[in-house]
């Protein structure tokens, strides 16, 4: 048995950078200092249970600040065109080490 690479489309890596570079910008515009981090994965396809971003925040965030977060995402894909979605799991500082 051997490890299979799977080919890798340098085309939606390049967006994918684009377009988490956008968001990230985005975020950190609204929501300032209660941004701890940004974590994308390399890939779009990429993923844990159908997240391929976590936003890593110092405190909980609300209903409003979570539906505008996932509007910045849908944006930010928008603007570079990509054929994929930024899908962000928000999770609070303290939690995010407990699984790291």
């Amino acid at each position: 048995m051997g490890l299979q690479l799977r080919k890798i489309n340098e085309e939606i890596i390049d967006k994918w950078l684009a377009a988490i570079g956008l968001f990230s910008k985005d975020l950190k515009g609204f929501l300032g200092e209660l941004l701890d981090g940004v974590y994308a994965t390399e890939d779009p396809e990429l993923g844990v249970e159908d997240y391929n971003v976590i936003v890593v925040v110092k405190e909980p965030l609300d209903e409003e600040m979570l539906d505008a977060i996932y509007v910045l995402s849908a944006k930010a894909c928008e603007k570079i065109e990509g054929e994929f979605a930024i899908v962000p799991q928000c999770l609070r500082n303290s939690s995010f080490k407990a699984i790291v």
